[in-house]
């Protein structure tokens, strides 16, 4: 579906049209009418005004590169939907708390599934920390706002469009100079989030893992940690690439694992071996399955 088309439908179509448009991207039929129903019961509890704003934001997420925030509408269904689907390890997150105290806050993640930060928004509302999650901006490729369902999923969380290194294989082909381009203005926009007292999180490898283990970190992340007083929390996750496989389209039911890592102070080290050092740091925190061979 073109998503421009969005804007044009109803909210009672949407109420009719989603739960089971959505309910069809669950693996395990056996869920696909409980989630439906959840969904519907939801939708039904919404006014008009909520859903005709819902499919506004769905129209255009994704196309300016700018800070897009959570539509409430979406979140408050992804949220639902996943708690269904999902049984989640939560593992240190009072380092994240204690960063976000202490001044301007970056999180690394490994990047195993395009659920991943749907992964990490759950893990931190479930677990009484809602504050947290609303100040957590994912830098997002586009592949990210490139079909509905993901585009959904997305409109769940806060996001900053960045454009994706053209040494792989699937993405947009640019010029060196435009890709510098637009590389810069993410960067001064993330910046800016970041003196705002919003959190930003990468996921420095670039792409989705598609052995599991870590990869190395590409070597531009470190101007996104180039910002006076700085602090970098390591952010693991196991478990994604079942719920959301890179082959896949569906969710599958399962457990996830998040768990993140003492902060690293960026003044004292600067961006580059920040960088190296989150990804030590990281390679520790993640289960063996998920190191790096040979780390």
């Amino acid at each position: 579906m073109d998503p421009s088309l969005l804007g044009s439908l109803s909210p009672d179509a949407v109420r009719e049209a989603l739960p089971d448009l959505l309910s069809r991207f669950v693996g395990d039929e056996s869920e696909q009418a409980p989630s439906a129903s959840l969904l519907r019961q939801l939708l039904a509890e919404r006014t008009d005004a909520e859903l005709a704003d819902m499919l506004e934001h769905l129209s255009a997420v994704g196309d300016e590169p700018k800070i897009y925030r959570a539509e409430p509408t979406c979140q408050r269904l992804v949220r639902a939907w996943s708690q269904r689907l999902l049984t989640l390890e939560v593992i240190g997150v009072k380092h994240l708390v204690s960063a976000l105290a202490a001044g301007p806050t970056a999180l690394l993640g490994n990047h195993l599934s395009y659920f991943d930060t749907c992964a990490l928004d759950c893990a931190l509302a479930w677990s009484g920390q809602e504050d947290a999650a609303a100040r957590i901006v994912a830098a997002a490729g586009p592949k990210v706002y490139a079909d509905p369902f993901r585009r959904f999923v997305a409109s769940s969380l806060n996001t900053l469009p960045v454009p994706q290194s053209t040494s792989f294989a699937h993405t947009e082909p640019l010029s060196p100079r435009e890709l510098a381009r637009r590389a810069q203005a993410s960067v001064q926009t993330a910046h800016q989030a970041l003196r705002d007292g919003l959190a930003l999180l990468i996921y420095p490898e670039g792409s989705r893992s598609r052995s599991t283990r870590l990869t190395p970190f590409l070597p531009a992340v470190r101007r996104y940690l180039e910002l006076d007083g700085l602090q970098v929390v390591p952010v693991a996750v196991s478990g994604t690439e079942r719920f959301l496989p890179v082959d896949d389209v569906r969710v599958h039911p399962g457990s996830v694992r998040v768990a993140f890592g003492t902060p690293i102070a960026v003044s004292a080290r600067g961006g580059r071996e920040a960088l190296d050092h989150a990804y030590e740091a990281l390679s520790a925190l993640l289960p063996e399955a998920y190191q790096p061979l040979g780390g």
